[in-house]
């Protein structure tokens, strides 16, 4: 393809460069020279001849509507587009109304090709006619028109081309996109399935090692206090009791976790007294916190008495935070849980941010917080909390035991009540876990 003859009226070499590599990335092939005053722009149009003006708009010793002005002057009419950045569209209006042929912001040079191509079409038939006119050698320049029209044809059809194939690329990697979800989605179901199910292979074996092995305590109760031997195993068998505790623990974290993320977890709700299901949580920690030493109170604002909650799911949560409080807090410290009617309006303690997803209602909400005197939490571990599998303690030693996942599932069985949860802690001072869900009982009074 012969490469048209360009003007280009710009102060910047570099603009000027990467307007030609444009055009030739487009399929237009360019011979260019640049001006940037009246001066060189009158000396170019004397001396050359000239498919396409394109000028810049605002320049420091000229502007685009002097170069139209100039352009116009000619008898050869070039076609004259404003490619700037700095352009308003009522002064691109005006320049369009004084004989600019188009105007393309230089942010966004789309438009630019397609009208290039249209504007040397067109001004080579008007060409023609003015030839045809004025000479008798028409098949001269019906065969130069000819030329003309089959040059920007091809140069119309890349252009085609290059959309095609971008099109086509942009497809396959959305089609590659949602294979990549459909398979992660289809992973994520068997991981959960596999959980659950090896969960519940575990489970039956070892609820038969606790069993058992609670048996064998009980007939360790009366031995000799001289029976070395005897005391030893009970200690060994002790041991043997909290190790499977804790392995059923860990076995019900990851059943519960991996139903609520094969979306098979089930929300009953019910009506449930406030202090009773603090009271069942504690009561089921009371051997674990009267070895740790440490004393509890209890705060329920008067004015709740019910909420209407999953009960088991609740009382899960409670138990988590109240054992990791128990679990961290050293002998002699105490431990504060309260509950505590709110409304987004006046609780500051969560952001917009963490608690835009809430149903608002008519803004009634019951705040839960498990406040204890422990060793507390360093501020760039915070972020952790709520995490699967994090454990901030990760010394060689792991003084304090656990699989990382009590949080974590803390965080989706409040989000199950449509509520939310968080942590602040000061190291060596102790820490507070909040959670606020909504209070639909007393919506629906």
């Amino acid at each position: 393809m012969t490469a048209i003859r360009l003007l280009v009226v710009d102060d910047s070499e570099p603009d000027a460069e990467l307007l030609q590599r444009y055009l030739h990335k487009g399929g237009i092939d360019t011979d260019y020279h640049r001006v940037d005053t009246a001066e060189t722009m009158l000396s170019a149009l004397a001396d050359s001849e000239w498919d396409l003006i394109v000028s810049d708009f605002s320049m420091p010793r000229f502007d685009g509507f002097m170069a139209l002005s100039i352009a116009k002057q000619d008898p050869r009419n070039i076609p004259f587009m404003i490619v700037s950045g700095n352009i308003t569209k009522a002064q691109a209006e005006t320049a369009m109304g004084v004989g600019a042929c188009h105007y393309v912001n230089k942010s966004d040079l789309s438009s630019l090709i397609p009208a290039i191509n249209r504007q040397l079409i067109e001004h080579g038939c008007k060409h023609a006619q003015s030839s045809l006119a004025n000479t008798d050698d028409t098949d001269v320049e019906l065969r130069r028109l000819e030329k003309l029209v089959e040059e920007r044809t091809r140069a119309l059809n890349k252009v085609v081309k290059n959309l095609e194939h971008e099109i086509d690329a942009r497809r396959q990697i959305e089609t590659a996109l949602v294979d990549a979800t459909r398979r992660a989605d289809t992973a994520n179901r068997a991981k959960s399935e596999f959980l659950a199910n090896m969960s519940h292979e575990l489970r039956t074996p070892l609820n038969s090692i606790i069993g058992f092995t609670e048996l064998l305590m009980l007939d360790t109760d009366n031995v000799e206090s001289d029976d070395s031997k005897a005391i030893a195993n009970k200690e060994k068998l002790s041991y043997i009791l909290d190790s499977g505790w804790h392995l059923l623990s860990l076995i019900n974290d990851i059943l519960d976790l991996s139903r609520i993320e094969a979306g098979q977890a089930l929300f009953e709700p019910s009506e449930i007294s406030i202090s009773s299901i603090i009271d069942s949580a504690l009561n089921t920690l009371v051997d674990r916190i009267d070895k740790a030493e440490l004393s509890i109170e209890i705060k329920i604002n008067e004015s709740l008495n019910l909420v209407r909650a999953d009960e088991r799911k609740l009382k899960q949560v409670l138990l988590n935070l109240i054992g990791n409080a128990v679990k961290f807090t050293p002998a002699g410290g105490k431990i504060l849980v309260s509950a505590e009617p709110g409304t987004l309006a006046h609780y500051r303690g969560f952001s917009a941010t963490e608690i835009q997803h809430l149903e608002v209602g008519t803004g009634q909400f019951i705040i839960f917080k498990i406040i204890d005197t422990g060793i507390g939490i360093e501020e760039q571990e915070l972020a952790k909390l709520f995490q699967p599998f994090q454990q901030l303690d990760t010394t060689l030693t792991r003084h304090y035991e656990g699989s990382g996942l009590g949080l974590y599932l803390c965080r989706q069985l409040i989000e199950l009540h449509s509520g939310f949860i968080r942590a602040e802690s000061k190291t060596g001072i102790g820490s507070t876990f909040s959670f606020i869900i909504p209070n639909k009982l007393n919506q629906a009074q």
